[in-house]
């Protein structure tokens, strides 16, 4: 499996992320853009970027950094990680957490989807160690700053898309997808991620999320 340590600021872990697999992600969003719909995007990619730079100004910061290194556009990248903007075509994943005897937590996530999307599913093993926040491991997708993991101090994320229903009526649209990899970053135990969950607003799709930390706890949030 393919692996890539990122190292540094937002900004420099995606100029990093985009070197790796600058052709890769080109071909990537070459596909990807074949697959969306005669719309002008533009309007609500600035309108969240917008929001994002208020919010969580990293989630832009790194996808420069990815736009750069790999030259393409940055509305290309800002949409292939961000597809609540886009309605496309409803893909799933299945996670599981087991708990031991021993209180020991083992946590699973499948990507069950109907066969394989190429390029979009090539995938690598994620060490995240940011600038600011706690280090993390991992998977990661080719060109998106998403991915589930266990970050340093014990907490685990994984998710699931089954289906998941589209609201283009919400503006800025923030996707799901982001939420793993902030609370990776920021958040030490399973209050935490759902402290920081209910701050975001809005997340425009649905999903459901499994948060497991150190102490044993877990949470299930759709």
């Amino acid at each position: 499996m393919l692996e890539l340590t990122l190292t540094g600021s937002d900004h420099q872990r995606g100029l990093d992320h985009g070197r790796q697999f600058a052709k890769e992600i080109r071909d990537a969003l070459a596909s990807f853009k074949k697959t969306l719909p005669k719309e002008n995007f533009a309007p609500a990619i600035a309108k969240t970027v917008e929001f994002l730079g208020d919010t969580f100004p990293g989630i832009n910061e790194q996808l420069r950094g990815i736009s750069e290194a790999a030259a393409v556009s940055f509305d290309d990248v800002f949409l292939f990680n961000n597809r609540a903007i886009v309605d496309l075509v409803d893909e799933t994943c299945s996670d599981v957490a087991v708990q031991n005897p021993d209180g020991t937590v083992i946590v699973g996530m499948n990507k069950d989807r109907p066969a394989p999307m190429k390029p979009y599913d090539k995938h690598f093993l994620s060490r995240i160690y940011p600038a600011e926040g706690y280090a993390s491991i991992g998977y990661g997708h080719v060109g998106r700053i998403w991915g589930h993991g266990m970050n340093e101090k014990g907490l685990c994320t994984a998710g699931t898309a089954a289906h998941p229903l589209k609201n283009k009526a919400r503006l800025p649209s923030f996707g799901s997808y982001f939420v793993a990899p902030l609370v990776l970053s920021r958040c030490q135990n399973v209050p935490e991620a759902l402290a920081l969950l209910e701050k975001i607003d809005p997340i425009c799709d649905s999903g459901n999320y499994l948060f497991c930390d150190a102490t044993g706890d877990m949470a299930v949030v759709e």
